[in-house]
């Protein structure tokens, strides 16, 4: 067994009950933990594994998928869920790193650079002065390219102010496609709600 904190980025319902979490850890990178049982009304970890939540987890190893044997969330960031504008700020970051990062390869930068981001956004007062489009792409930009040169590229994009919000989204779109072969779906969601 191992015991590690964790940050849920995205879950895929498995069956009636059971849910495969993809979670990025700060002990051992980006795992997919399967919860049984977490959809049973009886399911006493069914509130600490919510999406967007950093939980510490005790791991069972299986043979071919590991197990979540018990969950504690240390933080919900409740503020972000509260907010759809900073939702689909951070669903577009997770999605950013849910798709550069293999699995069991950890990496403290990247760990520093995710809790760091949420924990920030978490503490953002969330009136429409604070949340302005160019201020949210500010953020984004800076979370974005942190993550690139993480990966040992260089984005070259300018900051956020010279361009309107879609052409930079567009940007985003296009420079990650052409890196990883596909587009951010999650980007779409960001420029509605801008």
């Amino acid at each position: 067994m191992d015991r590690t904190q964790g940050i849920i980025l995205k879950k895929i319902p498995i069956g009636e009950f059971d849910e495969l979490l993809v979670c990025y850890t700060k002990d051992f990178g980006k795992l997919k933990i399967m919860a049984k049982g977490i959809h049973q009304k009886a399911s006493k970890q069914r509130n600490h594994l919510d999406i967007l939540t950093l939980a510490d987890f005790l791991i069972v190893k299986g043979r071919h998928t590991d197990t979540v044997r018990s969950a504690l969330s240390l933080n919900k960031f409740s503020n972000i869920k509260a907010d759809l504008k900073l939702s689909a700020l951070v669903f577009s970051a997770v999605e950013l790193v849910n798709k550069t990062i293999f699995e069991n390869q950890p990496d403290l930068n990247i760990w520093n650079l995710l809790l760091d981001y949420l924990n920030h956004l978490n503490e953002i007062d969330p009136n429409p002065y604070t949340l302005d489009p160019s201020y949210i792409l500010s953020l984004f930009h800076s979370f974005f390219s942190n993550l690139i040169k993480f990966h040992g590229r260089e984005n070259g994009f300018k900051p956020f102010g010279k361009i309107s919000v879609n052409s930079y989204l567009n940007n985003i779109n296009g420079f990650f496609y052409a890196d990883f072969g596909e587009k951010l779906n999650s980007l779409q969601f960001l420029k509605k709600v801008l």
